[in-house]
């Protein structure tokens, strides 16, 4: 896709605007030359430059940035026209946000935007990889979605592109609604401590105002004190005085049931965790003013691509495919399977690279505790050694000789399912719905799904 601004020298192309950014390893500035040869129509960056006739200096090239994005897309005249929902936690964003999206559709039209790419009318358009693009795409998929006719579009919000400010001025940019789902430990390589973690994702709210919808999980420790505030809408399954009382009546392998205040949720969905974010999600689309008694039915059969997706297969056999990859998620998945399993329990995972290394020993006991059989393969290594990251995840499992190492994805997944008898569960843990994995010359085409399918029909499952 041509780019009509850009941070990256690589992708410009003529006429476009380059700017030029600082960062850790690379300096933006550096690669004028590179971009004027590629056509670049002006140039803004921090730094005196002489002899560059359509170069401009600025004194915060982030806000240049965002502004430039901004107004190529015209963002200020369509924001009032496409109500921008932000979703943002350690577990369940993509979740909620893709839940959400297929609702709202039923009632107007939404785009989605996140780890599952970008999403009109069931169709995946081009996407720039990050789960919040910054302002050179994210602006441009606003603007493709009011296009497409779109009056909600529904976004992951990450903790990072809250740090970086990646929306801009909080003056010019409002969610009309916000979704908080919890906080555990995660990207701590990034933040450092929960407390800089949490505050983190506590900063969406200074995107909001007086109109916008703001659910919170009341059972959460990190947000519980925000969820007090008068002006959002908490909810809790636990005994937290919350606006929205969450009272659980069955949650097991075949699906939820659970009553907000009076009003019943029987939802295909499996796991306790799930409970927690279709009550978010419901209770913020009720706020923006829709029955949710109207759509029950449609309720009732939402689901995520590559979260708790089951395949039964022969002899009581199941494969499933889910996204977790905290320990906190993990934990919760393989608590619940755990405690419907009558066979074997056999757990596909590893850990991504260049990412947080202090949770994975915690990952590895976590699976040492569920499982019968571990196959640690790749998740996203990037540019580590799969032995590197596979041998710090087993420093926190005990017993080893349940463990198998397999470094090609797809072979692991292989080799899990012909150690199936009858009532074993293999799960997938990691890659989800994604559709690549990042290795160290980038990233390859890789569906967790497809991959299966064809395991299963392959070794006649």
């Amino acid at each position: 896709m041509k780019k009509l601004i850009t941070k990256d020298s690589r992708l410009v192309t003529p006429g476009s605007i380059y700017c030029c950014f600082i960062g850790d390893k690379v300096d933006g500035h550096d690669y004028i030359n590179d971009a004027l040869a590629r056509g670049a129509s002006a140039i803004y960056g921090t730094k005196d430059i002489d002899g560059v006739a359509n170069y401009t200096k600025v004194d915060d090239i982030n806000q240049k940035y965002i502004e430039l994005s901004q107004n190529i897309y015209n963002f200020n005249q369509i924001k009032n026209e496409i109500k921008i929902i932000g979703i943002t936690g350690t577990d369940g964003k993509t979740s909620s946000a893709y839940l959400l999206t297929n609702l709202l559709n039923h009632v107007s039209k939404a785009a989605y935007l996140g780890t599952s790419g970008f999403i009109i009318d069931n169709q995946t358009l081009e996407y720039s990889g990050l789960t919040t693009p910054f302002a050179e795409d994210l602006f441009l998929y606003i603007k493709q979605a009011y296009d497409a006719g779109c009056k909600y579009f529904v976004m992951e919000v990450s903790s990072h592109s809250l740090v970086q400010q990646r929306f801009g001025e909080a003056t010019n940019f409002k969610f009309a609604g916000v979704i908080l789902t919890n906080l555990t430990p995660e990207h701590l390589d990034f933040h450092h401590t929960m407390e800089e973690y949490c505050q983190a994702k506590l900063s969406i709210l200074n995107y909001t105002d007086v109109d916008s919808k703001v659910v919170i999980n009341a059972d959460d420790p990190y947000f519980y004190q925000a969820s007090l505030d008068k002006n959002v809408i908490s909810f809790s399954c636990d005994l937290n005085k919350a606006n929205h009382q969450i009272g659980v009546v069955s949650s097991n392998l075949n699906g939820i049931d659970f009553y907000i205040n009076h009003q019943e949720v029987i939802s295909n969905l499996i796991g306790d965790f799930n409970i927690y974010n279709l009550a978010g999600v419901l209770i913020l689309f009720s706020y923006l003013g829709y029955d949710i008694n109207s759509y029950k039915e449609t309720i009732a059969n939402l689901s995520v691509p590559g979260r708790m997706e089951i395949t039964n297969l022969k002899n009581n056999n199941k494969v499933i495919v889910d996204f977790a990859h905290t320990p906190d998620s993990i934990e919760k998945v393989l608590q619940m399977i755990s405690g419907y399993k009558q066979g074997k329990l056999i757990v596909v995972n590893g850990c991504a690279g260049e990412r947080d290394t202090t949770k994975r020993p915690t990952i590895g006991r976590i699976m040492d505790q569920y499982a019968d059989v571990i196959v640690l393969t790749t998740d996203d290594p990037r540019s580590e050694l799969v032995s590197n990251i596979n041998a710090e995840i087993k420093a926190g499992i005990t017993n080893l000789n349940k463990v198998m190492e397999i470094e090609n994805r797809h072979d692991a997944i292989k080799f899990a399912l012909q150690q199936m008898h009858a009532n074993d569960i293999v799960i997938c843990l990691g890659k989800g719905g994604q559709n690549v994995q990042y290795m160290a010359n980038g990233p390859v085409s890789y569906i967790e799904q497809d991959v299966i399918n064809q395991l299963i029909k392959e070794l006649k499952l």
